[in-house]
């Protein structure tokens, strides 16, 4: 009796919007619904409100799945030339560090991507990492962004002290991504 009901009188939403396993959802199963292939627009919290009435009385629960895409094929931030990167840096010479985002298969449009969802960190060993901020370390740092796709960490006048990994982490609602890269400066 509940699977015949649950079927007629279920209503889900994704991402705030009204979703339709039976339209939505390739196949449609008997207490539920699948998503075969997911890709990663299927990527938000689904909620479903159940009521079940057996004439007698009426009951009703609401269950929530997030659904969540991590593909590493479809990458989404890389830092560039990081081979270069992994040399010997030069003590007191200026040097950027690249980022960028690859947007491959990611529902995010250009206007929703901007400096603010790009964190730099430096990572040291046996101690908590640090995010690196432009208005508390302007005097060592410049963080840069072209508008889309590049992000920049420019070390200004770099000591051996500077020497550590550094991570460049992307942020967009549920997306995340990073990537890091260990500088040794000499």
């Amino acid at each position: 009796r509940s699977k015949q009901w649950y079927q007629r009188r279920v209503a889900i939403t994704a991402g705030g919007k009204v979703w339709d396993p039976s339209v939505d959802a390739k196949d449609v199963l008997v207490k539920g619904f699948k998503i075969d292939p997911v890709k990663a627009e299927d990527a938000a919290r689904y909620v479903g409100k159940i009521v079940y009435e057996d004439g007698k009385k009426r009951q009703k629960c609401e269950v929530a799945v997030e659904v969540s895409v991590d593909d590493p094929v479809e990458g989404f931030i890389e830092i560039l030339k990081k081979k270069n990167l992994m040399e010997s840096q030069k003590i007191g010479k200026e040097l950027i560090v690249e980022c960028k985002a690859k947007l491959i298969n990611v529902p995010i449009k250009a206007s929703e991507v901007d400096g603010r969802n790009v964190k730099w960190y430096k990572i040291e060993v046996g101690k908590q990492p640090v995010e690196i901020k432009q208005e508390l370390h302007s005097q060592y740092f410049d963080i840069g962004y072209d508008g889309y796709k590049i992000f920049t960490l420019k070390f200004k006048n770099p000591g051996q002290c500077f020497t550590a990994t550094y991570k460049c982490e992307f942020t967009k609602d549920h997306y995340r991504s990073s990537d890091e890269v260990l500088l040794t400066f000499e």
